[in-house]
């Protein structure tokens, strides 16, 4: 049988424009996303050394998010459905996805659920 991943930190992020996202679970580590709004497009935007990227509609385990494609390149919220999947790399070097679960376009509010594991 294959093992459960061990998670590092979990949660629910509700986020509107400005506001930034630590998924690894420290406190005092770095964000490691940014929800913006620039010229009327909503964008994630990595922070300092963070990588993400789509995945799709299906939870990806600890290896689909290693070999996914990400960056540190912006997402656009614009384009995506609830549902998407993104996989990271933390700024702290932890794997991880956050699964888009709503997008209030009265709003531009935001809820992200995201699950860091503990293996690097």
């Amino acid at each position: 049988p294959t093992p459960t991943p061990v998670p590092r930190a979990s949660g629910t992020a509700q986020m509107l424009p400005g506001d930034a996202l630590e998924v690894d679970g420290n406190p005092a580590s770095s964000d490691d996303i940014l929800y913006l709004e620039i010229n009327g497009n909503h964008i994630l935007r990595p922070q300092d050394t963070a990588t993400w990227g789509i995945y799709g509609s299906t939870a990806p385990a600890p290896d689909d998010c290693r070999n996914a494609p990400h960056s540190a390149a912006d997402i656009p919220v614009d384009s995506l459905a609830s549902g998407t999947y993104l996989c990271y790399q933390s700024s702290d070097g932890y794997w991880g996805y956050a699964r888009l679960t709503t997008i209030n376009t009265a709003s531009w509010q935001i809820m992200l659920d995201f699950l860091t594991w503990a293996e690097q």
